[in-house]
């Protein structure tokens, strides 16, 4: 599902209906149409949508472990056993959903 802001298309729908509207008349069957796409967008049901969480990958020392790394996510603290470092660059957290695009701050 790709969510959308409805009320900046209806905006963008609004202008180009009324240009038609000035420039062919108020009868013309593109402004008619476009009448009823903007009822039926204003009746279109909504989504419950949860925020997007952002986070980064923390990394953490194993001096045992030579061979992998392990990954911390920020967000929920879920560990990732890293053997190649393509794992490491997960955009998103398998646990949480949390979309892995915040910059790590240096202490």
């Amino acid at each position: 599902m790709r969510l959308i802001d409805a009320d900046w298309v209806a905006e963008r729908l609004k202008e180009w209906r009324n240009w038609i509207a000035e420039t062919y008349g108020e009868n013309d069957d593109y402004v008619l149409c476009l009448d009823t796409v903007l009822m039926k967008l204003d009746d279109a049901p909504t989504a419950d949508a949860d925020p997007v969480k952002h986070g980064h990958w923390v990394e953490q020392e194993h001096e045992d472990w030579k061979w992998s790394k392990e990954y911390r996510c920020s967000e929920c603290g879920q560990y990732r056993l890293v053997t190649t470092p393509v794992g490491r660059e997960w955009n998103y957290c398998p646990s949480c959903g949390a979309k892995m695009d915040e910059v790590e701050e240096d202490d």
